[in-house]
């Protein structure tokens, strides 16, 4: 299983520069997270973006990329896809770990943008969400989930535990 796991950005590697003309690239991958040992992550994560940076410089014809849970890609390498395929109309960004750089990159990048998803992109402020929505209003971005600070967290908690009878109100005063 590990060497699987170290190959997987050759392989990525050798598919794109074996079919450069791609329009359509789903590399969404679920086995990372069954990683266990953490002394592999870096490890796992240098190997994956050689597959990155290689659709990165290989594949400008790309129309539709999901990269979802592929949370050990960095932040860089997603970036530098960004960066290189001005053709990209649709992204899955789910459950990376991207941040409002990524979001301001595809702002600034990508104004033909159709489909963003963000499940469990918990590092992107409403703002940048907003101002990619000011400067692109036809984006349908899903599953985007507000950061909670601190304090909005703690009035979910007393209010979910104040309507189920848990705690009153004057307890907490």
């Amino acid at each position: 299983f590990e060497k699987s796991i170290d190959s997987t950005g050759k392989a990525l590697k050798l598919i794109v520069k074996s079919y450069s003309n791609l329009e359509y690239l789903n590399t969404s991958t679920r086995c990372f997270n069954c990683i266990r040992h953490k002394r592999h992550i870096y490890q796992i994560r240098e190997k994956n973006n050689i597959g990155l940076y290689a659709i990165a410089n290989l594949c400008h014809k790309l129309e539709y990329l999901d990269i979802s849970h592929c949370e050990k890609f960095t932040e860089t390498s997603i970036c530098s896809i960004i960066h290189s395929c001005s053709r990209l109309q649709q992204l899955d960004h789910s459950y990376c770990e991207i941040t409002d750089i990524t979001i301001e990159e595809i702002a600034r990048l990508y104004l033909n943008l159709k489909y963003l998803n963000l499940r469990g992109c918990y590092k992107i402020s409403k703002e940048v969400v907003n101002q990619l929505v000011l400067l692109n209003p036809n984006i349908h971005i899903e599953n985007y989930v507000k950061t909670l600070t601190l304090s909005d967290l703690i009035e979910v908690v007393i209010n979910h535990l104040t309507q189920n009878n848990v705690i009153n109100i004057q307890t907490l005063t």
